[in-house]
């Protein structure tokens, strides 16, 4: 699958996927471009992030969400509002988010498959393709689990995610 970035269409290289042909086109963005929108000082990646036409979603190196295009906010069930400054546990409703320190700061957090996948995105500047990924979702009183599968990449200290498929 070719790989462009969406703000300058530069070729950025090739990803497999399983689900995809290799004629098929994902759209990411680039180091120049990620670098020149982090220049500025509190940008709005919203609109950008519309124009990738998949769910995706881009957080900090401190698993703190910092923005979501429309199709990850519907898949979701979410308002842009309702997500600033959580992280992804309280995005994904981790039942362990609502516990004392929260998510990524609980006794269950350290085998997080998620938390696993963000780190070593960010940490190992590796790109990862449709990983396999469940969380226990919490709604209420009701316990469900969550699978997923995610891509992620690390784009100049952000972790762009992208939802593959999420069902219950």
């Amino acid at each position: 699958m070719h790989s462009i970035c969406a703000w300058c269409n530069k070729q950025m290289g090739e990803k497999y996927s399983k689900l995809h042909s290799e004629d098929a086109i994902t759209h990411g963005i680039c180091k120049k471009c990620m670098d020149s929108l982090s220049e500025k000082k509190h940008i709005d990646f919203f609109p950008f992030l519309n124009t990738i036409p998949a769910p995706v979603i881009l957080i900090d190196e401190n698993n703190t969400y910092i923005a979501a295009n429309n199709k990850a906010l519907q898949k979701l069930g979410k308002e842009k509002q309702d997500l600033s400054k959580n992280r992804t546990g309280d995005i994904f409703v981790c039942e362990n988010a609502e516990l004392p320190g929260g998510c990524g700061h609980t006794e269950n957090c350290p085998g997080c498959q998620m938390l696993t996948l963000i780190s070593k995105t960010y940490e190992e500047r590796h790109s990862f393709s449709q990983v396999p990924v469940s969380i226990i979702r919490k709604d209420g009183n009701i316990k469900q689990q969550l699978n997923l599968e995610l891509t992620t990449e690390n784009i100049s200290g952000m972790v762009l995610m992208r939802i593959d498929s999420m069902y219950p």
